[in-house]
């Protein structure tokens, strides 16, 4: 028969046991649920902004005012996948350019239209 201090040393040890088991489980468990969040995320953006991007240079390529060259390579810049961080930073970069330019035009456009307004009145 065991003594009680032998019966508190084998309950601990097998409780850490446990604990060590469940804790390598559950690591395991949270590394696989970021990686299939990371893929159930990343490749639809990527695909949407890919399509987005194919859009946009066939819009500078077929821009009635002209030829758009720099939004033709802001478009294939947002086409890239966002696969290591230097590609991701074009790819963003290509994003945020691109939206400040369409976002000028708009308020170009805009502008021009009022003051067209202002004259007719």
């Amino acid at each position: 028969m065991k003594s009680y201090k032998q019966f508190v040393v084998e309950s601990n040890d097998a409780r850490c046991n446990l604990d060590e088991g469940w804790a390598a489980f559950g690591s395991g468990l949270r590394a696989l649920g970021r990686s299939a969040g990371r893929q159930w995320v990343k490749r639809p953006v990527d695909i949407l902004t890919g399509i987005y991007g194919a859009q946009r240079v066939g819009q500078a390529l077929t821009n009635p005012a002209g030829y758009d060259e720099p939004g033709m390579y802001l478009g294939l810049g947002q086409m890239m996948p966002m696969a290591n961080p230097v590609s991701t930073a074009i790819k963003l970069g290509a994003m945020g350019i691109d939206a400040k330019r369409r976002y000028d035009s708009y308020m170009r456009r805009k502008k021009k239209e009022e003051e067209r307004q202002n004259k007719n009145k």
